[in-house]
């Protein structure tokens, strides 16, 4: 209203004049007497102004609907299935015959979609290749019934499991767990929270280009994977997927909890408080997926001796590796030439094997308690140091999405953008300042979810210390 009322005072357009370093610009300012037209036309010769994009809305409309459809076909799939093992009379044979083909079909089912419907963003396609990966895993666990207790009793119960992405929690007698009071708003501060998080991490990706301090995009080109220049541009697109899982999988819990479940959460701030590699697989990172690869490929062979135990943890790893190989071939399917390297994620995750039974093997030595024994951040920074420098042959597959997502998903940066709803023009020297509050408030933000993240509990899940895998 002050805007207009300005405007209609004077006979120039109103453009901010009470600010010494800034000038409005673009659809918002319009109001208050800026010439129309879309925001490109309005910012253009005005590289130094800074925007907010509100994102591609329809974009992320169809994420949204994305995820209905998956959730309706995984319940269909799931009480199918469950029929066929538990009411058709089919012997043992036919109905791994059956529930196997629909495994198969689930994982052929992304490629169809995109070459039969198209999507408009890789967002899009990375949750296809999640509902994929998981109704593959979860009609595996039904064959094998090797899925959490009670997550087979009823049909109604494998449904449920089956249908929501984030693993519902069943209590000791295998009846699904009710939401506790309270939990619900926790979530919701979650939401918002790592909301921001993302808004922040995506605005630095897009001012960097996703490779800050690198002078080629793809650090598999440089030698040693770009190490150690690569190091910022490896960690802030390990903290992009982060974000981008933990706060699909909380808006996921968020719904599931309005429907009076209660779920797991996916993260325990894996990139600032682990303490060890093992620490960062098996107690804070995707622990949805640890939990899936621990009931089915760690248990039935880790029982035993130590051989045996790093026999299943590595038959743990492979199966992430080459389930992320499918992932990323999801990703760039009808590009293949886009940035993804064959054989990067299993080389990744075959490396996070060898690292996390070099850490098993020296946990009694005296280098061992050496290191047990150092301050918590400086135990975090070891970690991250060995983790990240093979950090490029996993994330080279997700560059595309990671920039596909600067253009989808609502970001603040310089001037021009396509989907400017906003602008701020800095005059002189002041162009650096908002970058500089992104930065100061991105830090900000990390350190407080470092502090309000619940910790890891030896016991929580029923890890031991010896998998912190998979």
């Amino acid at each position: 209203q002050i805007l207009r009322h300005r405007a209609r005072r004077q006979t120039m357009p109103w453009s901010l004049e009470m600010f010494p370093v800034a000038t409005c610009r673009g659809p918002l300012c319009v109001g208050g007497g800026l010439a129309e037209g879309s925001a490109v036309e309005v910012l253009a010769g005005h590289e130094d102004a800074w925007t907010l994009s509100l994102g591609h809305l329809w974009a992320l409309a169809e994420v949204v609907i994305l995820q209905i459809l998956g959730t309706l076909v995984l319940a269909i799939v799931a009480g199918v299935s469950y029929a066929v093992k538990y009411f058709s009379g089919a012997g043992e044979w036919t109905q791994r015959v059956i529930i196997g083909a629909s495994g198969i079909a689930s994982l052929l089912a992304p490629m169809v979609v995109i070459e039969r419907v198209g999507l408009t963003s890789k967002m899009a396609r990375f949750q296809l290749s999640i509902f994929a990966i998981l109704a593959f895993f979860r009609l595996v666990e039904l064959l094998r019934s090797c899925g959490p207790k009670g997550f087979n009793m009823s049909a109604r119960n494998f449904v449920i499991y089956c249908a929501a992405s984030p693993e519902v929690m069943f209590d000791k007698e295998g009846q699904l767990v009710k939401v506790p009071p309270g939990k619900l708003v926790g979530i919701i501060y979650e939401l918002c929270w790592n909301s921001i998080l993302i808004l922040l991490c995506l605005s630095i990706g897009r001012a960097t280009n996703y490779a800050p301090l690198l002078t080629v995009e793809d650090p598999l080109a440089l030698p040693l994977f770009g190490f150690p220049y690569a190091l910022p541009s490896s960690w802030l697109q390990a903290a992009s997927v982060y974000l981008m899982l933990y706060t699909s999988f909380t808006g996921q819990r968020l719904l599931i909890g309005m429907g009076g479940f209660d779920s797991a959460e996916l993260m325990r701030n894996p990139l600032l408080r682990s303490t060890s590699v093992r620490d960062f697989w098996g107690r804070r990172w995707n622990l949805l997926i640890h939990s899936l690869m621990k009931r089915i490929f760690f248990k039935p062979l880790a029982s035993g001796s130590r051989a045996k135990r790093h026999a299943g943890a590595l038959a743990a790893f492979a199966a992430s590796g080459l389930f992320h190989e499918y992932m990323w071939l999801v990703l760039s399917w009808e590009s293949l030439g886009d940035s993804y390297w064959p054989g990067g994620p299993s080389l990744f995750f075959l490396v996070q094997f060898l690292l996390a039974a070099c850490e098993a093997s020296l946990e009694q030595t005296a280098l061992g308690r050496m290191l047990a024994a150092m301050p918590s951040p400086v135990q975090t920074l070891c970690t991250t140091l060995a983790i990240l420098p093979f950090g490029p042959a996993f994330l080279s597959g997700l560059r595309g999405m990671f920039l596909d997502n600067v253009a989808v998903l609502p970001t603040i940066g310089s001037a021009p953008h396509p989907r400017a709803f906003f602008a701020v023009s800095l005059r002189g020297g002041q162009a650096w300042m908002p970058m500089l509050l992104v930065l100061i408030l991105a830090t900000a933000s990390f350190c407080a979810t470092s502090r309000t993240s619940p910790k890891a509990s030896p016991s929580e899940d029923g890890n031991d210390n010896r998998l912190k895998g998979g």
